[in-house]
């Protein structure tokens, strides 16, 4: 797989993530309820409505924006502006920064790479273009049809420095000089990361925000 992003705003060959004819969601699973949608939906790869569409000039960049779920950019703060729908209507508004983006995105394909699968990073010349977006999302699919054929996850967005520790309490140091104390969770999916417990009774918890200065374990016993 080789993606060019040689221009910076080219809207050609973006893989394909939502389809203008089924809203974006196949009928193999995901989200189904959109399959008759007429809006699109920023969602799963491998539509082939597309590719059976006879295409203009004039219409390439209006299905190329559409292959992106209709996501919009603000170079301003660096920000892809992810709208949310319900029942075929936009229903909110998300955030994506560029480069947390080409961050998680090229865990994923440095993943797939030493699991022997083919995969293209996005390179920095591709930060915050409609191109990097659409070729995000596809390897998130990729990443998540390989995890459903082999069980395997990403450790991509795992803190380093908190691996090993998990169930532990510790206390970080931040560059700043500040501390502070949690227990370490993982969360759930094929791409987990690690997680801020605040109390031991707690069930859930906020991202870490490393990497840290220094972490130290202050208790291993989690009741």
């Amino acid at each position: 797989m080789t993606t060019a992003f040689s221009t910076a705003n080219d809207l050609t060959d973006i893989p394909p993530a939502a389809c203008p004819a089924c809203g974006g969601w196949t009928n193999k699973g995901g989200m189904s309820q959109y399959a008759n949608s007429e809006l699109p939906v920023c969602g799963r790869t491998g539509c082939t409505c597309l590719s059976k569409r006879e295409t203009t000039p004039e219409t390439e960049a209006a299905i190329a924006n559409i292959n992106i779920g209709g996501v919009t950019i603000n170079a301003e703060q660096q920000l892809y502006v992810i709208p949310s729908y319900h029942k075929g209507k936009v229903s909110g508004y998300s955030c994506l920064g560029f480069d947390y983006l080409l961050q998680r995105a090229n865990a994923v394909a440095d993943w797939l790479i030493s699991e022997g699968q083919q995969a293209t990073r996005i390179p920095a010349e591709g930060r915050g273009t409609p191109r990097a977006y659409g070729a995000y999302l596809a390897l998130m699919s990729q990443g998540s049809a390989y995890n459903q054929r082999t069980g395997k996850r990403c450790n991509g967005e795992l803190e380093p420095q908190l691996i090993g520790l998990e169930n532990k309490r510790v206390e970080v140091t931040y560059d700043d000089g500040r501390t502070e104390r949690f227990w370490v969770g993982k969360s759930c999916g094929w791409m987990p990361a690690h997680l801020e417990i605040k109390r031991c009774t707690s069930i859930g918890g906020c991202a870490t925000m490393g990497p840290y200065k220094s972490v130290r374990v202050v208790s291993d016993r989690r009741r």
